[in-house]
């Protein structure tokens, strides 16, 4: 919603609500299908590796070098997928120029980022 502001996108679309109708399912489906991507690098990677890092990976990545190396790379995988995502099929048909279809999706995909992998999960248990 505030890149339809930031960026304004209103030159292209007059009414928040109907871009809103046409983007958001897609936004968020194809984002937690990119998180999935992203979650599943953590979930394989350290299965074949040692016990020290499988564990780090799996609940305190800052306890190990190399853990916090595949979190941060399972981070950029997702977040990559989001731009690809949002530029090439969600807003594709819904912004056609190619600048600010490129600005909102890399906006998007900075802010929509999965953080939370970097939460060492030790902290829940």
């Amino acid at each position: 919603m505030a890149c339809f502001y930031i960026f304004r996108i209103s030159r292209v679309h007059k009414d928040l609500k109907t871009f809103y109708k046409k983007s958001i399912l897609k936004v968020w489906l194809y984002g937690f299908l990119a998180d999935f991507i992203g979650a599943l690098i953590i979930l394989i990677f350290p299965t074949g590796s040692s016990n020290e890092l499988s564990t780090a990976v799996s609940y305190d990545p800052f306890s190990h070098p190399l853990a916090v190396i595949i979190i941060l790379t399972s981070m950029l995988v997702a977040s990559i997928f989001i731009l690809i995502f949002n530029y090439k099929i969600v807003f594709k048909s819904v912004i056609e120029e190619k600048r600010l279809r490129f600005k909102i999706s890399l906006t998007i995909a900075i802010i929509t980022t999965p953080w939370t992998f970097l939460l060492p999960t030790k902290w829940f248990y």
